[in-house]
């Protein structure tokens, strides 16, 4: 059985396979752009880091399973009909929504937060000024046309 993971990550996209002796080897790793179009802002291009996963897939062969992990906090408005991003990949190093994470910690929501959805980061993420990645879709869906115009 040939098994496999896409590992795609803030600044590469990988593969990495369990060869026949059970031990993890990257077979194929893509490095892809950052894009920082304003201070405190960092995103990626959707269609670059999907052409790079397919990439890696076809490096890797024939394949009986595939598991993938990816930016956990990272954000991406999509079109579900077209298939098409509607926006740029907002990356969790991002600090776009500041003043709502501060906001929320001025609230005192943090625990309010924590005890509703389970966030064992929020005293992280509200910390480091970090976006959620539903403020980061609310902030997508309030700025973007493309998006708001999907949404309507």
């Amino acid at each position: 059985m040939r098994i496999a993971a896409i590992d795609q990550g803030t600044t590469s996209t990988r593969v990495i396979g369990v060869g026949d002796d059970g031990q993890p080897h990257v077979i194929h790793a893509i490095t892809h752009r950052q894009f920082f179009p304003q201070a405190g802002r960092v995103e990626h291009d959707p269609e670059e880091l999907i052409r790079n996963i397919r990439l890696c897939i076809d490096a890797a062969g024939k394949l009986d399973a595939i598991g993938i992990a990816n930016q956990g906090e990272s954000c991406l408005a999509w079109d579900a009909k077209t298939k098409t991003a509607l926006s740029p990949v907002i990356v969790w190093q991002d600090d776009r929504t500041r003043e709502n994470i501060e906001k929320l910690r001025e609230d005192g929501a943090a625990s309010t937060v924590r005890d509703r959805t389970g966030l064992l980061r929020l005293k992280f993420q509200m910390q480091h000024q970090r976006p959620f990645g539903h403020r980061m879709l609310r902030w997508t869906d309030k700025t973007s046309t493309s998006v708001a115009r999907t949404v309507a």
